[in-house]
C-alpha cells in the first residue's frame, strides 16, 4: 500500500464516529499489515458502513440521469476500489459472525429500503 493510500485510509478511520481505541486498532492494522483489516466486532463493521458511505459521497442517485457512467467511472476511481475492499471485508464478517448463518432479509423492509447495489446495504444501514 503506498503512502498516499495509507493517508486515505487513516483519513477516513479518523472522521469515524468510532472510539478512540477502535481508531487506534484500525490505524494500526492499516499500517502494519498494509490494507483493510478483517472486522472483529459490530463496531468495526458499523464503521466500515460509515466508510462506505463516506466514498459514496458525490456519486449521483441511483436511477437519476447519467447514474451509470458515473458510477463506472466511481467504480474504477480510489473511493470506488476502497468501497470494494470495506465491502468484501463486511461480507466476510456477515458470513463468520457467530451466531448468523445467514443474512435474513425482512421483505416488508426490503421494499421500503432496497440493498444499494454498490454496497449491498440497505440504505438505513
Amino acid at each position: 500500500m503506498s503512502e498516499l493510500e495509507l493517508n486515505f485510509i487513516v483519513g477516513l478511520i479518523d472522521r469515524a464516529e468510532i472510539p478512540k481505541a477502535e481508531k487506534a486498532y484500525l490505524k494500526a492494522a492499516a499500517e502494519t499489515e498494509g490494507g483493510i483489516p478483517d472486522i472483529t466486532g459490530d463496531r468495526q463493521h458499523a464503521a466500515y458502513v460509515e466508510f462506505c458511505k463516506e466514498l459514496k459521497r458525490g456519486l449521483p442517485e441511483h436511477g437519476s440521469p447519467g447514474f451509470s457512467r458515473a458510477f463506472v467511472q466511481w467504480a474504477r476511481s480510489r473511493d470506488g476500489i476502497y468501497a470494494s475492499a470495506f465491502v468484501i471485508k463486511m461480507m466476510e464478517w456477515e458470513r463468520r459472525r457467530p451466531g448468523v448463518s445467514a443474512r435474513v432479509v425482512n421483505r416488508s423492509e426490503e421494499r421500503k429500503a432496497p440493498p444499494d447495489h454498490r454496497t449491498g446495504l440497505s440504505e438505513g444501514a
